[in-house]
C-alpha cells in the first residue's frame, strides 16, 4: 500500500495527511506528537502494544509498521 511502505516520499506524506484529516488533526504531513499519539491510541484500541505515548523510538516504529498493515489510508 502506497504511503505505508516505510518510505518517506510523496505517497507517505499524502497518506499521513489523510490520516490526520480523518482524525481531526492538523494535516501537515509530519509525524508530530499529536499524530503519533493518535496513531498509538488507535493501535491500543486494536490491541497492539503502542509504546510510549507520543514518542517515536525504534520499538514504536516497529509497532506502527504492524499498525499500517491493519489500517489502510490511501
Amino acid at each position: 500500500v502506497k504511503g505505508v511502505d516505510g518510505l518517506r516520499d510523496q505517497h507517505f506524506t499524502k497518506a499521513l495527511k489523510t490520516f490526520q484529516e480523518k482524525n481531526k488533526l492538523e494535516p501537515n504531513g509530519k509525524l508530530d506528537t499529536a499524530t503519533v499519539t493518535r496513531m498509538q491510541e488507535i493501535m491500543l484500541e486494536a490491541g497492539i502494544d503502542a509504546g510510549t505515548s507520543g514518542k517515536m523510538d525504534a520499538n514504536t516504529i516497529r509497532r506502527m509498521n504492524s499498525f499500517s498493515n491493519i489500517v489502510n489510508y490511501k
